[in-house]
Formats: C-alpha cells, sequence, structure tokens
C-alpha cells in the first residue's frame, strides 16, 4: 500500500489512471470537463471506463456529465452494435441521495480509495488524502464494493444543456431574492 496526502496528489492519481492498459472504474460525486477530457484520452486508447457520479453537484459536475453523456451518445451512433468505451452512470438523487465515495479502480489489480474528487482543485489546490492498494484481497474487495454501488444505483437521465443553464439562471435569480 502507499498513502499520500498533502496538496498536489492529482499526480499520483493521473500516473495512476494513465498507467491504465484495460480498464478504469471510477466513483466521485464531482467531475469537471479537464478532467472528463484526459478520461476521454484514456478511453481512445482503448481503456473501458465505467464512471458513477451525481447528476448535480456544481454547475461545473453538472456541465461535465452533460458533457460525457453527449461524448457517450456521439460514440454509440458512429461503431457498431452501439459499442461505447465509456459507461457512464448518473445516480439517481431519489434512490441514493449523494454518491459521495471516492473510488477508483485501475485494470482489477489497484484500488485507490481517498477524499480526491475528480477535479483540477482536488488534484492540484486542495490537501487530500488517498490510498493506492495493490494486494489482491483488498482489491477484490474495492470490486465488490464498487459493483454493489454500482447495481444499486438506478441511471438518471440528465438535463439537456440548455434545460441547465436555463435552471441556472433561476437559481441565481432565486438567490438574489433571499
Amino acid at each position: 500500500m502507499q498513502s499520500h496526502i498533502g496538496i498536489g496528489v492529482g499526480k499520483y492519481l493521473e500516473r495512476e489512471f494513465d498507467d491504465a492498459k484495460e480498464s478504469l472504474w471510477l466513483i466521485s460525486p464531482i467531475i469537471t470537463k479537464k478532467i472528463t477530457e484526459k478520461i476521454i484520452a484514456i478511453s481512445n486508447k482503448g481503456v473501458k471506463i465505467r464512471i458513477l457520479t451525481n447528476p448535480r453537484v456544481t454547475s461545473e459536475s453538472e456541465f461535465a456529465n452533460i458533457f460525457l453523456k453527449n461524448f457517450v451518445a456521439t460514440e454509440r451512433k458512429q461503431k457498431p452494435n452501439n459499442e461505447t468505451s465509456i459507461d457512464q452512470k448518473i445516480a439517481n438523487p431519489n434512490v441514493v441521495p449523494m454518491v459521495h465515495v471516492k473510488l477508483y479502480i485501475i485494470d482489477k489489480r489497484k484500488a485507490i480509495i481517498g477524499s480526491v474528487n475528480l477535479g483540477e482543485k482536488h488534484f492540484w489546490d486542495y490537501a487530500e488524502y488517498l490510498c493506492i492498494f495493490d494486494e489482491s484481497d483488498i482489491v477484490s474487495k474495492a470490486i465488490s464494493d464498487f459493483e454493489k454501488l454500482w447495481s444499486s444505483c438506478n441511471n438518471y437521465e440528465l438535463d439537456s444543456k440548455n434545460k441547465v443553464v436555463f435552471k441556472n439562471i433561476l437559481r441565481k435569480f432565486a438567490r438574489k431574492l433571499t
């Protein structure tokens, strides 16, 4: 086991993500567009991605989810049998109010558990903590736990980008009234 604490632990996550050869499974409540673009680049190398996140924690994560959803939809149209390299699941807040887990599994041989969300500030600016496990019994347990949470979360249909923009305008207006 390795552990890392402090500012800049993203360098360890990025290295581990970039080293993925077959699969990268991700659970995080927050994801940003920049990290989404990195995940897409990893998937373009043939790595199968599974990602579980929330529909809206911040407007940035909401737009990143829409961006990823649109990428997956486009990829499905372009590939035979509607295949995609990314399987995205947005936890239905009516079933699971908040997925707060940060669990990352690389090639079913490493499990990373810690406080780090999939966002630049979390990677580079915040003091975060993560543990990287390569012990097979711990990785097997993390895989089992990932599958358990994945299967318990019904997928939530995201709003369109235009609808989200309109909702954000209403949110800003409502905040000014209070």
